[in-house]
């Protein structure tokens, strides 16, 4: 498979010939920024194949040089610095490619943010190519040329974005990650739709990117989106530490990439911010995502207020609430249960405590909804106890009775 077909050349543009192999040999290869790959090289061989056909056409000329030779020689020559500059840019600067999305880094979680990066830069040498392919120098070759160079190449930068826009996309709402809702830890009230919302915040950054590209804030806008993918992908790979894991599942970093992605929604619909600005929530986002917290004490907070629901629950009930204040205790403190405080487990043992906590609460709001069931109940059972006395039948037999 190949994009172009590299025709034999002149010594005077043999550099140029090699990097167009080279380059269209690694292109065939990419999984991400295939449009522009494409028409870049599509482009540079155009521009190639102009310098070649003025070279030849002066060759045939047979008598003195005139004006039309002048011209092309000139032409020529000024466009093999420029096409040859481009092209090594394009072979040294361009990164890795072999994966659609941005790769993350399983033992050294921070260090993922490098992939984006390192996208940022193909991007800005993808674009700054795409500009000088446009040049004066090179659309002087030809006029056919030149109406040739200035279609396709912006559209196929908005294309590549797009595609990486859409693979987030495409990630987020899958089943790979197996992330929902009430994976969240401590996301766990009814409004708490962490990762629903977050999906359906790139859609719409999906959608608003296609009706509403701009080149001059696209670079910023992708790499926020980029970011957001790391918590699904990093929370699925076994190799990442379970301390790492829960925090990306925390309540901070997925409130945190919310709030990112609604000011990058508001940017795009009707609130235009700066270059800066789109960069300063890219950072911040970046800082939550990346900077690890511990996650709050496990059992502190819940275990107090299950001690003081157990003083306030009438009997029977009252025994059920204090063993699960005591098995708490023990879960909390006990050195021969540390692995099961584990991060990885979390979020059950949160349930479980939170389960218990709204347990007394109903017993205690059912008992107190009743403020004489006490001496009610006693009293019931005092006029039971005499009415079994008056119906109980007489032992005595018949014959002895008076």
């Amino acid at each position: 498979m190949s994009f172009i077909t590299v025709a034999e050349g002149n010594p005077a543009t043999e550099m140029i010939k090699l990097l167009l192999g080279h380059i269209d040999k690694e292109a065939v290869q990419f999984k991400r920024s295939k449009a522009s790959s494409k028409q870049i090289l599509t482009k540079a061989n155009d521009v190639y194949n102009g310098i070649q056909q003025h070279i030849e056409d002066i060759k045939k000329k047979t008598e003195k040089a005139e004006e039309l030779e002048w011209t092309k020689f000139k032409s020529y020559t000024e466009a093999i610095p420029p096409l040859e500059r481009l092209l090594l840019d394009y072979t040294y600067d361009i990164g890795d490619r072999s994966s659609e999305l941005v790769s993350h880094s399983a033992k050294d979680v921070p260090k993922s943010v490098v992939s984006i990066e390192r996208w940022a830069n193909d991007w800005q040498v993808t674009v700054k190519i795409v500009e000088q392919l446009k040049s004066n120098e090179l659309q002087e070759l030809s006029e056919e040329l030149k109406k040739n160079l200035e279609a396709g190449l912006a559209e196929s930068v908005k294309q590549d974005d797009l595609d990486m826009i859409k693979g987030v996309q495409s990630y987020a709402k899958g089943s790979v990650h197996k992330l929902k809702d009430d994976s969240i830890f401590e996301a766990y009230a009814p409004e708490d739709k962490m990762v629903t919302g977050l999906t359906e915040l790139i859609d719409k950054i999906a959608t608003q990117m296609h009706t509403k590209y701009d080149q001059a804030s696209a670079q910023p806008v992708v790499k926020t989106v980029l970011l957001v993918y790391f918590p699904f992908a990093l929370t699925t790979d076994t190799e990442v530490d379970s301390k790492w894991a829960e925090h990306l599942k925390s309540k901070k970093v997925w409130e945190e990439m919310n709030r990112a992605l609604k000011e990058v929604v508001g940017h795009l619909t009707d609130n235009a911010k700066s270059n800066q600005e789109l960069e300063d929530n890219y950072k911040a986002l970046e800082k939550v995502i990346f900077t690890f917290t511990e996650l709050p004490e496990l059992f502190g907070p819940q275990l107090l207020e299950m001690i003081k629901l157990a003083g306030q629950v009438r009997r029977p009930f009252h025994g059920r609430s204090v063993v699960l204040v005591y098995m708490w205790y023990h879960l909390a403190l006990s050195k021969d249960v540390k692995d099961e405080r584990s991060a990885a487990n979390r979020r059950a043992i949160s349930m479980c405590v939170s389960s218990g906590i709204f347990r007394r609460h109903f017993v205690l709001t059912a008992v107190s909804s009743y403020p004489g069931i006490s001496s009610r109940a006693l009293n019931c059972s005092r006029q039971h106890r005499r009415n079994s006395v008056k119906q109980k039948p007489s032992t005595t037999p018949t014959r002895f009775r008076s």
